[in-house]
This record gives structure tokens, sequence and C-alpha cells, in this order.
């Protein structure tokens, strides 16, 4: 176990609480922000456009979470840079995370319905560089179990920027492209 898995792991709940204060809520925009919310009543229909379809299909209410020491199942509006999660076959990835231990099976989707297989790699320099040790907010565990380190929140995810861009729901030719 590496230094910044030993920090992580020790993150108490008051820690948590005041990076959160200070962070903001782990809540990533969705794609009718620019609609005020009057409009979206008046409206339903604004609520079963694509782009909110797929946004609540990637939107997790759960996390589980090392805190003292502990694994507690959270509020993934509560997760904060730094927590330490457990990932399990059936949970939405609750923010971008970098696994740095995992089965071998482990296997996500991502925005999509097609299985990508992670292979993890020991966490070191070189593997926080590349994708091979990266899920995303918002895709879903199919297969195996995992643990990771929490590294962006909120409007700070791959998930938020696709939204904020108008890249929100992806295109097929983006899935078709897409490698984790």
């Amino acid at each position: 176990m590496n230094t910044l898995t030993l920090f992580c792991i020790h993150c108490s709940m008051d820690e948590a609480r005041e990076k959160l204060f200070l962070e903001g809520d782990n809540l990533i925009p969705n794609p009718n922000k620019d609609c005020p919310r009057w409009l979206c009543c008046l409206l339903p229909c604004l609520n079963n456009t694509q782009a909110m379809v797929a946004y609540r299909a990637c939107e997790p209410d759960a996390a589980y979470v090392v805190r003292d020491g502990d694994e507690l199942c959270v509020d993934a509006d509560g997760l904060v840079v730094g927590d330490v999660v457990t990932l399990k076959p059936g949970t939405i990835v609750p923010a971008d995370v970098i696994i740095f231990d995992c089965t071998e099976n482990f296997t996500v989707t991502c925005f999509d319905k097609r299985g990508v297989h992670i292979q993890c790699k020991p966490l070191s320099p070189q593997t926080t560089k590349d994708l091979h040790n990266l899920c995303f907010a918002g895709c879903m565990v199919l297969r195996g179990n995992a643990k990771g380190i929490v590294i962006n929140t909120g409007e700070n995810t791959l998930m938020a920027y696709l939204i904020d861009n108008k890249h929100w729901p992806l295109s097929q030719k983006a899935k078709s492209m897409s490698t984790v």
C-alpha cells in the first residue's frame, strides 16, 4: 500500500466535512441547468429529453467511502477529493476516480451500454498519467470490485465537462471512438 492510499484511508469525518464546506457538494450540473426551474415545471417534457434521460441514468445516489478507517455508505453528494471509494457491481461511479486496486474482472460502462474492462496497474507516477486506472463519474460497474481515490467531484468531473460543452449525451460517433 502506498502513501497516497494510507493518507486517504485515514481521512476522518471531520476532515471530509471541512473539505465539503470548502469545495462544495459533489453535484454534477444537469443538461437543463440554463432552463429556469419554473419552465421545467410547466413543461415536463424538458425533463424527458434524451440528455436528461441519459443524465438521470448516470446519477449516483450513494457511495461506499472509507472514513475513519471504516467503510460507510454515504450520500454521493458528500464525497470530496481524496476520499477512498469502493466500487461494487450495480453501483454508479460517484466521482472521477483513480483505481488503485481491483479484481481481474472489473468492468464498467462509460455513459453507454458497452462494457469497458479496466486493467488495474499498481498506482505509480506513470499510471496516474494514463487512462488505464481512471473511472469517471456516471459510469456503472457491471462486474468485479475496485477501490479508488476521488480526484474530481461535481463541476470538475468529465461528465460535467461534457454537459457544459454541449457534448451530452455522447453521440454515437463519440461512443464508438471512446477508449478507457
